[in-house]
């Protein structure tokens, strides 16, 4: 049993921690990007809309 959960641990965890940390980096990334998209898509429409033509 010891041996099972240290193979788990092992090799495995050096796999996934990086890669789950770097997978939360990027959907943080994304999410972001998203947000600054969004929010300069709304400032680009809205402005011809405010300046009188």
């Amino acid at each position: 049993a010891q041996a099972r959960e240290e193979l788990q641990e092992g090799p495995h965890a050096v796999l996934t921690s990086p890669m789950a940390r770097l997978e939360r980096y990027v959907v943080s990334l994304a999410d972001g990007w998203d947000a600054w998209k969004l929010s300069f898509i709304y400032r680009t429409q809205s402005l011809p809309r405010s300046v009188p033509s």
